[in-house]
């Protein structure tokens, strides 16, 4: 049935109220701002190969680039084929860089704390942006939560650091702990990062430049949607986006799904936009990461991730 426009119920703003559908709201995209969105998430990966061979660095463990960012683009690739999620990702770059060197508890616990340093960065940028965002109560809870976040790991940094960290037991009872000797190796390896603060610092801020322009990306496609970006709410969708990959990242759905449209439902539906936007939006942010780490599926397929020459690529010393 057809109602004319004249008919159209509209809002206390005179706006007409309807609702589009799913279809209708992917068909309105505006294909010149998701064209730019997927050219502002193109350095996303090749940053993100730049400081895990930072954080590889300060572990005495010497990579290329362009092996890590086989290992990179391989990893990406992986989150969208393990059921798991980004933790598949994590799985697969840990495996196949301790293969490179001897020191496997020091490449494993790296690519850990490479995922805690990202995790920090976006946990920046969504809380730097609410505070140049609008007046949302929901602002306020994001900007406690990531600061939260960030204190516990800052403190966690200080405890590694701490001279008592591996003195808080007897030393007749730490002798007996099954694996004590790998904690120690873990510990060790994440008390060397922190004490390498250029490369530290240099890795943080590489993860704050590259997870802005991986929200900014998202926001690009909030914008193809016609979503409401009037006065600063441009910045609320960053803190929102940011936010909800957070919670993505956590690895309780098959590849997040469900928990990103949720908080994107949580955050966006009645004053940013409809529920149909909000779904594409969560659809479009898939696709771009997606897109960007097909050639991940090359490495992944011919092996190219495998190492060449162990003896050359490392040096033999144990790391100090």
């Amino acid at each position: 049935k057809t109602v004319p426009r004249e008919q159209v119920a509209v809002d206390g703003k005179g706006d007409e109220r309807i609702a589009r559908g799913l279809m209708t709201a992917l068909r309105d995209s505006d294909s010149r701002i998701l064209l730019l969105a997927f050219a502002v998430f193109a350095p996303v990966t090749l940053l993100q190969s730049l400081r895990l061979q930072l954080m590889l660095r300060a572990q005495e463990i010497r990579l290329t680039y362009w092996e890590c960012a086989k290992l990179s683009f391989g990893g990406n690739f992986l989150n969208f084929v393990f059921p798991i999620g980004s933790t598949g990702g994590d799985v697969f770059k840990a495996y196949y860089t301790s293969l490179h060197t001897p020191h496997k508890t020091e490449a494993v616990t790296t690519i850990l704390l490479d995922r805690i340093v990202g995790m920090s960065g976006l946990l920046v940028v969504a809380a730097t942006m609410s505070f140049t965002g609008s007046d949302e109560p929901m602002l306020r809870q994001v900007r406690l939560i990531a600061l939260a976040l960030l204190a516990v790991f800052v403190l966690g940094g200080l405890i590694v650091v701490s001279p008592y960290a591996m003195r808080l037991n007897p030393r007749r009872f730490v002798g007996k702990i099954p694996g004590i000797a790998h904690i120690k190796r873990i510990h060790g390896a994440t008390e060397r990062l922190i004490h390498h603060k250029s490369l530290l610092l240099l890795s943080l801020s590489i993860s704050v430049v590259l997870q802005f322009l991986a929200v900014g990306g998202g926001v690009l496609c909030a914008r193809s949607l016609h979503m409401d970006f009037s006065g600063a709410k441009v910045w609320d969708y960053f803190a929102y986006i940011g936010s909800g990959q957070v919670i993505a990242a956590i690895p309780i759905s098959v590849l997040g799904l469900g928990t990103m449209e949720f908080a994107y439902k949580h955050f966006f539906l009645g004053d940013y936009g409809t529920l149909a936007q909000l779904l594409c939006l969560a659809l479009w942010i898939r696709l771009l990461q997606l897109f960007w780490s097909l050639p991940g599926a090359i490495f992944t397929l011919f092996g190219a991730y495998r190492p060449r020459n162990l003896e050359s690529s490392t040096p033999a010393t144990q790391p100090k």
